[in-house]
């Protein structure tokens, strides 16, 4: 156990504090020149505290004592935090009716003592609840893929895109040239087991596996595979494909050695198709007797390493060639789509990196077709291509999905608000500001100073992922970067569209249409809200900006009347310390 002196404590407090506040006249020391005047401070220069309700085991004796001695220490302010589910009856639920008696009783006595208060407006590290609808829910881009062949009629259902909680609304269909000997792209890749980082993300997804670049790659979990416990990746399709070979490309460490093919026309049950040894670090493409299946799992029995890492894996037809290239560098990150966290090392520099341009490219700008009109409202299309083998893409958006975590209201989770919408802010703030509000003009005394939302932590709950979309996302990129969306789309699905910079670019302004969204549709919307009824706001909009490539931080911090943030210290949570 380490053994800190008050002084040592003390040092280390002052730069390693999670949650800093510096409310209310935190940031006026004041001012006369004098030392009477730094000594013995007026109240307005004094400092707040945050006052931790938590799991909502409160009494009104225990706010009393805790209120009084920490204006007998100077702290002249006290940010109310709810935060973390009660698990007795002596827990008070957030927005109960017992909770807001115990706030108007916290304000009476704040104002008794001369003191002022602050408030979050959520339960814990959210800013959510039952009350968010799915309509004002955060939401990303999804999208789904099939092959076809041209010069003849097209009349087929398309597969829809993952869903979560069955939310789901279409954005466009559209269309690209592929090569004649392309491969049909993977519905749906699963593992064995994936390594995860600090809050469950897959760092090294099975999806990598399909992407057709040797750059990424799936890794296991840290488990060496053996015989009797194999690793594996199923490769699901939307439609049977008759198969008559599989490549494999290993991983940079710890790739496959011994494999088996097994083939699937139910997707449950697994039949063996052929076995086939790699080499150590080279690719292998195994060629067998034609199977026909809508999924096929690849056994991994032995590997050269542990984990496991393999970085493609492609079915072939006859006439299909594999087709890899080294896609988009940092691609989950670039797209707005994962936070940082503890990965890539020093990651906000991961958006300014990419592989040296090769001419590579997946489609041209200028060659997208748009095919929404050709698409009724069940996802079915007629339509005539021209000669050639083709991929629609169909884009469309449904839920982040993420849950407020702590459940003290009412023991209820709900939607995390669609920080990308203004109505969603709305709603949040009715539901719980609004009714703050009520009890401290009920209470009177003009003690209630601020409303505050904790940390951005969207995306913890849910492998990283972040929102990247929202109703009305397609004209408010228009307006704002100066040209429609649809023909650089493909790159949403992995695409190199034209050429790496150009790519580029085009996800650089997609996540900044992110950013300026979110800093305009939900941090200044909370504080027009706020000022309106004549408090102000000191949210933490992030921690500073990282880890999320979409925030601009001193931007959404900005719009705050008092900016607060959050610094870890001597610690590698956050990907840009200890390295």
């Amino acid at each position: 156990m380490n053994k800190f002196t008050r002084r040592g404590f003390l040092q280390l407090s002052t730069v390693g504090v999670g949650g800093l506040s510096l409310g209310g006249g935190w940031t006026r020391i004041g001012t006369d020149g004098s030392a009477g005047g730094f000594l013995t401070p007026p109240d307005w220069a004094k400092p707040y505290a945050i006052w931790w309700w938590l799991s909502g085991y409160v009494t009104r004796e225990g706010m009393t004592k805790d209120l009084e001695e920490m204006k007998r220490q100077g702290i002249n302010g006290v940010l109310i935090y709810q935060g973390a589910p009660g698990n007795s009856l002596h827990s008070v639920q957030f927005l109960s009716p017992e909770w807001h008696d115990l706030f108007r009783y916290a304000l009476r006595e704040a104002g008794r003592l001369g003191m002022e208060v602050s408030v979050t407006v959520c339960d814990g590290w959210d800013s959510g609840g039952p009350w968010i609808a799915p309509d004002l829910a955060n939401k990303k881009l999804v999208y789904s893929e099939v092959q076809v062949e041209g010069g003849k009629r097209v009349a087929r259902d398309l597969p829809l895109p993952s869903r979560v909680d069955e939310y789901y609304c279409d954005v466009a269909l559209l269309a690209i040239r592929e090569r004649p000997d392309c491969p049909i792209t993977t519905a749906r890749v699963t593992a064995s087991s994936t390594l995860e980082g600090y809050v469950g993300e897959w760092n090294f997804p099975p999806v990598d596996v399909a992407d057709g670049d040797p750059e990424t790659f799936w890794s296991s979990a840290n488990v060496a595979p053996c015989p009797n416990r194999p690793e594996w990746l199923t490769l699901a399709y939307h439609a049977p494909l008759a198969a008559s070979a599989v490549y494999v490309v290993p991983g940079p460490d710890g790739g496959p050695r011994e494999c088996e093919l097994q083939a699937s026309r139910d997707g449950k049950t697994f039949s063996s198709v052929c076995r086939f040894k790699l080499e150590k670090k080279q690719a292998k493409k195994a060629v067998f007797l034609e199977a026909q299946g809508k999924a096929f799992r690849l056994m991994i029995l032995s590997a050269y390493g542990a984990p496991v890492q393999v970085a493609e894996a492609a079915l072939l037809r006859k006439g299909d060639e594999p087709y890899i290239r080294r896609g988009i560098k940092w691609w989950w990150f670039k797209s707005g789509n994962r936070s940082f966290w503890d990965y890539p090392p020093q990651g906000p520099a991961a958006l300014s990196k990419e592989y040296p341009e090769d001419a590579t490219f997946d489609c041209h700008s200028s060659e997208v077709l748009d095919l929404s009109k050709y698409m009724d409202a069940d996802g079915h299309i007629v339509w005539t291509p021209p000669p050639g083998r083709w991929t629609l893409l169909r884009f469309g958006y449904t839920l982040v999905g993420q849950l407020t975590r702590a459940l003290s209201t009412g023991g209820r989770p709900g939607y995390e608000a669609d920080m990308l919408n203004s109505a969603a802010m709305e709603t949040h703030f009715k539901n719980t500001a609004v009714p703050m509000l009520e009890d401290s003009a009920a209470v009177g005394g003009n003690v209630l100073k601020y409303l505050f939302i904790d940390s951005y932590e969207i995306g913890a709950n849910v492998r990283g992922q972040q929102p990247t979309w929202t109703q009305g996302f397609r004209q408010e990129f228009k307006e704002g970067r100066g040209y429609g969306l649809l023909p650089y789309f493909p790159a949403l699905a992995r695409r190199i569209v034209d050429s790496r910079q150009v790519t580029d670019r085009f996800l650089a302004d997609f996540r900044w249409t992110i950013g300026d969204l979110m800093a305009e549709r939900f941090w200044t919307k909370f504080k027009e809200l706020a000022h309106e009824r004549g408090v102000g706001i000191e949210p933490e909009a992030g921690y500073g900006t990282y880890p999320f490539p979409h925030i601009d931080g001193l931007r959404c911090a900005g719009n705050s009347d008092v900016p607060t943030g959050e610094f870890w210290y001597a610690n590698n949570v956050m990907s840009q310390f200890n390295r």
